[in-house]
């Protein structure tokens, strides 16, 4: 876990680890996926009713959320269910009534000794805090920031034991950001990620220049949309929270900035970097339709318009090509590292042994070895 405090993670591993290792993945798996389904379906509840009113609205938007950008490589991975579990604590906050109840903090905080970039959305506990005056969101921020400075530390002595800390790329963090949000957010959910990847590789003056126009003309568009005002500042710290996590790449794994850099001329649609953007824009839509629906006869025809375009471009590249290993033969390479971990646990493994390709995906991916010690 890269040093990361990730307590649930670490729990399902160790609930993984009573088990022999051929039940071991599916441990893992099944595990994440009953957080990632709680995840995805808690908006179904009516405390977001303040967002979206309707419920078929939110059952919509949490299908494409359950098939969107990321989620191929994010569920059922044990690695990045910190991702799902923030995405839910971020829900957890903006769901009212505010303030949340003693239970749901007992939630929060479970979630927030889980879930690592929470911290990047400390901004929306403020504003939550300031309209609410309640103390528990204090305990909560101290809690998150606490938590980010553990997972600091551990980032950094692992990034830079393997030496991809780069403390040179904060220079690099403003354009990253800013070519993120342009390319996943305005561009993306309406004409999708092939078309978004070719106009992410125009050249600079192209690339602004248009860029500025999507930008204002979405600004002119819905700037007198009703119902903005009451959640925009919500979702806005949200949104900037979510593709704060490109920011925080490019610094402890340098080795990323290539590949959400605007020059790499891919959205990586399927895997783990989408995620978060992806999800959170989502939302932030479906929260933009649901006020359309409830105004002015021309709003209800563009919100209609951006329901199609959402659902067409996720439906149609959810499935992007993924290398898939086409055997994996766990049962054998299971029952060959199984002896030696019942040596270990004896105290009779007296040399250290290593198991070598385990497979896992996607296929693109190297068999990794595995190196047990004695105790």
């Amino acid at each position: 876990m890269c040093g990361y405090l990730f307590f649930l993670s670490r729990f399902i591993a160790w609930v993984g680890s009573l088990l022999t290792v051929y039940w071991v993945p599916f441990v893992y798996a099944w595990g994440c996926f009953i957080f990632n389904i709680i995840s995805v379906s808690y908006l179904l509840r009516d405390g977001f009713n303040w967002l979206i009113p309707s419920f078929y609205l939110r059952l919509w938007l949490v299908t494409l959320l359950a098939i969107g950008p990321g989620t191929s490589e994010v569920f059922f991975n044990l690695c990045n269910l910190h991702s799902s579990l923030c995405f839910l604590a971020v829900c957890m906050l903006l769901e009212k009534p505010w303030p949340s109840k003693p239970i749901k903090f007992a939630g929060l905080t479970i979630l927030a000794l889980s879930s690592g970039p929470l911290f990047l959305f400390t901004p929306l506990m403020v504003l939550i805090y300031r309209i609410t005056k309640a103390k528990r969101y204090l305990y909560l921020i101290g809690l998150t920031l606490s938590v980010m400075v553990i997972n600091t530390i551990g980032t950094i002595r692992f990034s830079d034991a393997r030496g991809t800390l780069s403390l040179d790329a904060f220079t690099h963090i403003p354009k990253v950001f800013i070519e993120n949000i342009i390319l996943r957010f305005f561009l993306a959910p309406l004409i999708g990620p092939t078309q978004t990847e070719r106009f992410g590789s125009f050249p600079d003056l192209l690339f602004w220049g248009g860029s500025a126009a999507v930008i204002t003309l979405f600004y002119l568009t819905f700037y007198k949309l009703q119902g903005l005002k009451r959640w925009g500042s919500y979702l806005g710290l949200a949104l900037l929270g979510a593709y704060s996590t490109y920011a925080v790449m490019v610094v402890a794994r340098s080795q990323s900035l290539v590949v959400i850099s605007r020059g790499f001329h891919d959205l990586l649609w399927n895997y783990r970097y989408s995620y978060f953007a992806g999800s959170f824009t989502l939302l932030f839509y479906g929260c933009l339709i649901a006020s359309c629906f409830a105004s002015s006869r021309k709003f209800k025809i563009l919100g209609v318009i951006l329901l199609i375009a959402l659902s067409y471009q996720t439906l149609r590249f959810y499935r992007r090509e993924i290398h898939i290993r086409p055997v994996l033969n766990w049962a054998e390479k299971a029952a060959e590292i199984q002896p030696y971990l019942d040596q270990r646990r004896a105290g009779k493994l007296k040399v250290p042994v290593t198991i070598h390709r385990i497979p896992i995906h996607p296929e693109f991916l190297p068999s990794p070895s595995m190196t047990l010690e004695p105790i």
